[in-house]
């Protein structure tokens, strides 16, 4: 948290910090009399450092009031940090649907079936019901064609890419914590140099110089603070 007076302030202060370590912003509420407090989330170091930066960035505004940081904090307190979130909308009501009147379904036409049927008529359809009941006609049966079998070749297992990443530990205001190789400092983020130099206090550089400082300016001075420590 850093509280200052002014939104100009905050801006600026918000600013460095995000570019200095990897901490999110998560709100910026504005108080009576222009106060403005910047809260940051993140890592406990990279809060730190980003804190740090921020502070350093208004030196010549003249606006800082306090600055804080709280490791762990308790989700009680959280709920007094976050933003408040934005009420819902009222839902629409749903618009009623349109009724479609159906067609009413046609009346089926009535046939007349005879009264009675003369005896000619049933003599000469007696014959053909009987042939016709007594030789149906076969329907031939279509074979049945059986389909081959294909069996699917399996799919090749590509072999597993393992990739071994070994995690950077944080810096902090221990000294076993810091890296005192030339080659490993060079590869390093100048965000994590920055972090470094500010953790291990440099007395060649101000806080404003680390913040603007590029890589080999950074590396040159933690080498001559390592330097300096080793002969003392």
């Amino acid at each position: 948290m850093i509280e200052v007076r002014g939104f100009l302030g905050a801006v600026v202060a918000a600013d460095a910090a995000l570019k200095a370590a990897n901490v999110q912003l998560s709100d910026m509420p504005i108080t009576r009399g222009g106060l403005v407090t910047v809260l940051l989330t993140g890592d406990v170091a990279a809060v730190n450092a980003s804190v740090d930066a921020g502070v350093a960035s208004i030196e010549d505004f003249n606006c800082l009031i306090s600055q804080h940081v709280i490791a762990r904090m308790d989700n009680q307190t959280a709920v007094m940090a976050r933003p408040p979130l934005p009420d819902d909308p009222d839902p629409k009501p749903e618009a009623p649907k349109p009724v479609v009147d159906q067609p009413a379904p046609l009346a089926e036409p009535q046939i007349d079936e005879p009264s009675s049927v003369t005896d000619s008529d049933a003599q000469a359809d007696a014959p053909k019901t009987e042939n016709a009941s007594a030789q149906p006609e076969a329907v031939p049966e279509k074979p049945q064609v059986s389909k081959p079998t294909v069996s699917a070749k399996p799919e090749a297992k590509q072999p597993a890419t393992q990739t071994s990443s070994t995690p950077q530990k944080p810096i902090t205001g221990d000294e076993k914590t810091w890296v005192t190789d030339k080659q490993e400092l060079e590869k390093m983020r100048v965000v994590d140099l920055r972090r470094q130099a500010y953790r291990m206090n440099i007395k060649t550089l101000t806080k404003k110089q680390i913040k603007m400082g590029n890589k080999k300016t950074l590396v040159q001075a933690i080498l001559d603070d390592l330097q300096r420590r080793d002969n003392t």
